[in-house]
């Protein structure tokens, strides 16, 4: 179940103007969005709407191992394979290996990773924690 270059930019399109919300559609929640969009189970069923706020998001990232452990129990349940070389349309954490709140979900686009925050995505240079196939 490869993603496709011109899948991911009309993916990404389509979801130009969508708000960031904790809980709903957060940086962790939109690549399961993004895996569900390419046959994956959703592997973040179990987190959706159980948080809200900044400090329960926190709080889930704390008790989980920052976006790294939380991105990597969902990948596991979806059937993601980890990976070691960037391909487009792969998810990865980025951001620190010491501060669990500065990490990030975000999908490769080819050249840049891909986060959400604010509205729509972002592009950023980041060093990658770990990755996975879509």
């Amino acid at each position: 179940m490869a993603a496709s270059l011109i899948h991911l930019q009309r993916w990404l399109l389509d979801r130009r103007q969508l708000p960031f919300a904790f809980g709903t559609s957060d940086c962790c929640l939109v690549l399961a969005d993004w895996a569900c969009a390419n046959g994956y189970s959703d592997g973040a069923a179990s987190l959706r709407g159980t948080y809200s706020l900044r400090d329960e998001m926190e709080d889930l990232l704390k008790s989980s191992g920052g976006a790294l452990g939380l991105v990597d129990g969902c990948a596991r349940r979806a059937g993601l394979k980890q990976s070691s070389k960037r391909t487009p349309g792969c998810v990865g954490v980025v951001g620190s290996g010491h501060d669990v709140l500065r990490q990030w979900g975000a999908i490769w686009d080819g050249q840049h990773w891909q986060i959400h925050w604010g509205i729509g995505f972002e592009a950023l240079h980041a060093p990658v924690l770990k990755m996975w196939r879509v």
